[in-house]
């Protein structure tokens, strides 16, 4: 197991990040739980490679990344239902309008029964579709995210732990983790123009991106060269090696 690896200084500013990040969002009434328990392993993980002892925290870590994984599916579930909803229920509203107004009669339903028409009608139901629509590319790129970051965090993370218990160095999917903890480290670091309106938030979301920027500049610089599971280029079939 690289020990030297985990507790170096780019580690432990990745483990200040992600602490910011989840204690920010503890002050801010929203506890991200998958953070607090990323920044606990990751702390565990510094501190037991800088004492020289057995690595701990990598099953804590494993654990988190596969409960990442597993919520963004059912946001992608949650995403696509209310996509259906939102384009299909306002419509099924309208035609049953009737029903609702002679079936509840009060004014309470008379004047939702009267804002639902009025809404509809003047938006025709385009504003609705929309909005469907956005939902529906927001639970794409979802998918998109999980199957490529989500999934390779996940493996990532199950070999760590199968390094620290077997002690030895066997690390997968280090270099494509790295190119996508880049790129959304720079999207979640968009969040930075909510200061003026919301600077718990903006500051949550520039200790997130800040992390996995770093992270990935760690990935890339003193995880990927100490891979030993580079695939090789199979050789030409006009290549012969010298007798």
């Amino acid at each position: 197991m690289r020990r030297d690896i985990f507790s170096g200084t780019f580690f432990l500013v990745i483990s200040i990040l992600a602490t910011a990040e989840a204690s920010v969002s503890v002050m801010n009434s929203a506890p991200d739980v998958l953070g607090i328990l990323f920044s606990v392993a990751l702390w565990l993980m510094y501190a037991s490679a800088k004492n020289g002892g057995e690595i701990r925290g990598a099953r804590m870590g494993c654990g988190t990344a596969i409960a990442l994984f597993v919520v963004n599916w059912v946001a992608v579930g949650l995403l696509a239902a209310a996509a259906a909803a939102v384009m299909f229920l306002p419509q099924a509203i309208y035609d049953n309008m009737g029903r609702i107004y002679f079936t509840f009669g009060s004014d309470a339903a008379r004047a939702l029964s009267g804002l639902l028409s009025r809404l509809i009608s003047s938006s025709g139901g385009v504003a609705f579709v929309w909005m469907g629509l956005f939902l529906l590319v927001l639970a794409a790129a979802l998918i998109v995210i999980n199957l490529f970051f989500g999934r390779w965090l996940m493996l990532f993370a199950r070999s760590l732990k199968f390094s620290a218990e077997m002690d030895t160095w066997d690390v997968e999917k280090a270099a494509p983790l790295s190119k996508w903890m880049f790129v959304l480290g720079i999207l979640v670091s968009c969040g930075l123009i909510l200061i003026f309106s919301d600077g718990m938030a903006a500051f949550q979301s520039g200790c997130a991106g800040a992390a996995m920027i770093v992270a990935s500049r760690w990935l890339k610089y003193e995880v990927v060269p100490t891979c030993s599971c580079e695939i090789e280029q199979p050789q030409s079939e006009w290549y012969a090696p010298e007798e």
